[in-house]
């Protein structure tokens, strides 16, 4: 005699468990995002402070190169607020799929 066949599992289960994964893979994606783009902040900050008084911090006002940087730092977080923004969507679409198929 033949071992009876297994009763199908259903596809939601595990479509759940990869969503869950996927899920925590977002959020982590998101967080780190999130931390980049504060500490591009924070140094975008210290940066302006020091071209707002460049004498208080020994720069001399005719060099060029702390603006250069300033506005490479800029470009820096404009991308890092890009990809954290898409990485934010990206969750908010996954979690709306997981609560479909979960509830």
């Amino acid at each position: 005699a033949e071992p009876a066949a297994r009763p199908a599992s259903n596809g939601k289960g595990k479509k759940r468990k990869d969503l869950e994964k996927d899920l925590k893979r977002l959020k982590n994606q998101v967080n780190k995002r999130e931390q980049e783009v504060q500490e591009l902040e924070a140094e975008l900050a210290k940066q302006a402070d020091k071209l707002n008084n460049p004498q208080a911090h020994g720069l001399d006002p005719h060099d060029q190169t702390p603006y250069e940087a300033y506005e490479e730092q800029r470009a820096a977080l404009d991308k890092a607020m890009k990809a954290w923004e898409e990485a934010y969507e990206q969750l908010q679409n996954l979690e709306a799929e997981y609560k479909a198929v979960s509830g």
